[in-house]
């Protein structure tokens, strides 16, 4: 896909707002968080970061492998990125202790 330069430099800049927004989602993580956690629809990558503070191994799973290519340049230890549908995630059943799908359902055709 192509992205207007407005759109990725916005989506690469990580300001006070990622900052608040990270520590709003990490407050419902499980108490000594371990394990796996998945940022489903995770674009560049801009919460990654702080799951990966928090859990294990972090998976950023998005569609776009353009938008994987930037948020893999964040070098976030530990994190792992999979070109995958959020409708159809290539992880086994119970694999999975925490995830975060922010501003995917729009992305979602079939939303029942």
């Amino acid at each position: 896909m192509d992205y207007p330069a407005s759109f990725l430099a916005h989506r690469l800049s990580d300001d006070e707002r990622v900052g608040r927004w990270s520590r709003r989602i990490l407050a419902h993580a499980p108490l000594g968080a371990q394990g796996v956690a998945v940022d489903v629809g995770c674009g560049v990558g801009r919460f990654t970061p702080a799951l990966a503070g928090t859990f294990t191994q972090v998976i950023g799973v998005d569609r776009d492998p353009t938008m994987l290519a930037l948020a893999a340049r964040r070098a976030t230890p530990g994190a792992a990125w999979v070109v995958a549908n959020a409708t159809a995630l290539p992880l086994p059943t119970g694999s999975v202790q925490f995830m975060l799908a922010s501003m995917v359902l729009e992305h979602v055709g079939d939303k029942l």
